[in-house]
């Protein structure tokens, strides 16, 4: 009895998919691979000639420069081939850096970085600061929106010390003091306020929760934010659930002394002092590649997979008016204050670096 129709053309679809699936998976993996071995090798104008990928097309490293070719680019940013790379000298001076904490600020590219550094934990074989979980809540927060206390994350059963902190706490550095190592390198990553109000203002669904108008979100909400914060808040006097200055929040600064300028300017200064980076996620390749060379880490460290296809909502469009962005600089003052600094602190750091700086961002955009 011979088969019926459609079971040919149902094999002939699962084939065709299959071998779609395929050959997706080679192109995706060859560009990974192509920019680590273009990395790893003597770098030279010969780079005109590489054939790169589909996935892999060329675009200009930072805004504000045109390239009309990678050939253009490597001329002035890339070291001849008789010339060691950065990579090579690096390996020779220092050595990884293993110790890490990191404060994962909420609604700021917080999860993209702990992927990273997950990878990076599990590869080296490191001991990661877990919380001890007793609910939802507590599952993926270490303490907050409190300070971290012993109970709340495990034990090491061996007794070796910890490595990596990355899950959601409230800075504390005499809390973190007692739990990493005296060479725990700090880290953070931060976010432009008014898209950071944007983005969580999406993801805790405040329009449903504060009734505010759906084609007028932004506008309504910063008429009067005080007064649907504290209706978010129960009334409380604590943060937990208020939305003003979470940044800074996550960062230490209290809640109580949000509106005192001169406080947290001196507050943000000591952050400068005791933080190795901050990452700013307008500029996240730039970050990582600052990360990667503080941290003595290869480039294999800092890859990350960007969204294919980033979530849309309708907030995401909405324009920073001068008035609209006044207002809410006066509501969350000191996340203006704590971004704008590090943001400057950013671009210092990556003057400071050589021109082959520009290559290394080339490589992993």
């Amino acid at each position: 009895m011979r088969p019926p129709p459609y079971l040919y053309l149902w094999r002939g679809l699962t084939v065709a998919v299959a071998t779609s699936v395929v050959i997706y998976a080679y192109y995706l993996f060859s560009c990974v691979d192509l920019s680590i071995r273009v990395k790893r090798a003597e770098i030279s104008s010969t780079l005109t000639n590489t054939g790169m990928p589909h996935f892999c097309r060329w675009r200009p490293p930072f805004a504000g420069q045109s390239f009309e070719s990678k050939s253009q680019f490597a001329g002035q940013h890339l070291e001849s081939k008789s010339a060691q790379t950065r990579d090579d000298g690096l390996r020779r001076t220092c050595r990884k850096k293993t110790n890490l904490a990191f404060i994962k600020v909420h609604k700021a590219g917080g999860t993209t970085m702990c992927q990273l550094f997950f990878r990076f934990g599990l590869h080296h074989r490191l001991n990661f600061v877990l919380p001890n979980a007793s609910s939802h809540t507590t599952a993926f927060n270490l303490g907050w929106p409190r300070p971290l206390k012993k109970r709340q994350y495990l034990r090491r059963i061996d007794g070796e010390p910890f490595n990596i902190l990355t899950n959601h706490a409230v800075y504390r550095r005499d809390v973190f003091r007692n739990i990493m190592p005296n060479d725990t390198a700090y880290l953070a990553i931060l976010r432009e306020p008014f898209s950071h109000l944007k983005s969580a203002m999406n993801f805790y669904r405040l329009r449903r929760k504060f009734h505010l108008p759906k084609n007028n979100t932004i506008p309504a909400f910063l008429q009067q934010p005080s007064l649907y914060d504290k209706h978010g808040t129960g009334g409380r006097r604590t943060h937990p659930y208020s939305y003003t200055n979470l940044m800074s929040f996550d960062m230490g600064i209290k809640f109580s002394a949000r509106l005192d300028t001169e406080y947290v300017k001196s507050y943000v200064t000591r952050l400068e002092r005791e933080f190795r980076l901050v990452l700013i996620l307008e500029y996240l390749d730039e970050s990582l590649v600052l990360l990667k060379r503080y941290m003595c880490w290869d480039i294999e460290d800092i890859l990350y997979k960007p969204k294919i296809h980033p979530g849309s909502y309708n907030l995401k469009s909405v324009t920073a008016t001068p008035e609209l962005r006044q207002k809410h600089q006066e509501w969350s003052r000191a996340d203006y204050i704590l971004y704008h600094h590090f943001n400057r602190s950013l671009w210092k750091k990556i003057h400071r670096e050589g021109k082959d700086f520009w290559a290394e961002v080339w490589i992993t955009s």
